[in-house]
């Protein structure tokens, strides 16, 4: 199963503003701002830890494409929100380019610290998938 899916110049906001099953999906977002809200209630296990973009599996084969677009990542309950979770261990295609990252409020200019800002299930994610933010290649 795959699809392919775009949206461009959206707003798109909610505990998750994108988040796939699928292998083979092809995501484009262009001139867009994805905002994702954690508002859960507090879990001390870290049950309510979210990102704004998810990839889950199967992954094998999806690429998602976000340019000229803003990234938000906001919590308000002590649940962690980060911009990218890859939950796949069978790898993704994550390019973010000309995007701006928002941390509660804050704009995240370093890249260290935007990365820092994405979560990994396991070492197979990080093996696994690929990500390039605004040209530079995090993961090969």
């Amino acid at each position: 199963m795959s699809f392919t899916d775009s949206g461009d110049n959206s707003k798109i906001t909610g505990w998750c503003a994108i988040q796939t099953w699928s292998k083979n999906a092809t995501i484009n977002v262009n001139n867009s701002t994805l905002v994702g809200n954690n508002t859960f209630t507090y879990n001390a296990d870290g049950w309510n830890n979210f990102s704004t973009i998810v990839i889950n599996e199967p992954a094998d084969g999806s690429v998602i494409t976000i340019r000229n677009s803003r990234i938000e990542a906001n919590q308000t309950t002590g649940n962690k929100q980060t911009f990218c979770s890859f939950r796949a261990t069978d790898g993704a295609t994550v390019v973010f380019d000309n995007c701006t990252f928002w941390k509660d409020g804050v704009e995240i200019t370093d890249i260290q610290e935007i990365v820092d800002n994405f979560s990994f299930t396991s070492q197979e994610a990080i093996d696994n998938s690929h990500l390039t933010i605004n040209g530079e290649v995090v993961l090969p």
